[in-house]
């Protein structure tokens, strides 16, 4: 990943699109906080309709309150054995469905 100035430099007047495919990709891996702080360096130089269509793709991730609950639940001696492959699963599944929506103002 490159920082803020790279990707400026690099890219110039197209950065907001090469942040926004940074964002996409932080958030395949489920680094939420990373890719809504790239999100937010994309939009100001995204039109509106693209950076709203970001906005609400980030947000069809996973659900903050259930992972928080699942994290939990974890500590808890005993559970992980069955909720870890549990979980893997659904871990699995919601990347294969993130990736069903085309892109097509940002990915060529």
């Amino acid at each position: 990943m490159l920082g803020e100035s790279a990707v400026r430099e690099r890219f110039g007047p197209i950065s907001g699109l090469a942040f926004a495919k940074q964002a996409i990709v932080m958030h395949a891996l489920g680094l939420t906080n990373i890719a809504e702080h790239l999100a937010d360096l994309a939009s100001p130089e995204l039109p509106p309709g693209i950076a709203r269509e970001l906005r609400t793709y980030l947000g069809q991730g996973t659900n903050h309150f259930l992972a928080h609950v699942s994290t939990s639940l974890l500590k808890i001696r005993g559970v992980g054995i069955l909720a870890r492959p549990i979980r893997r699963l659904c871990r699995i599944a919601l990347d294969a469905l993130s990736f069903s929506r085309p892109f097509p103002h940002i990915a060529p």
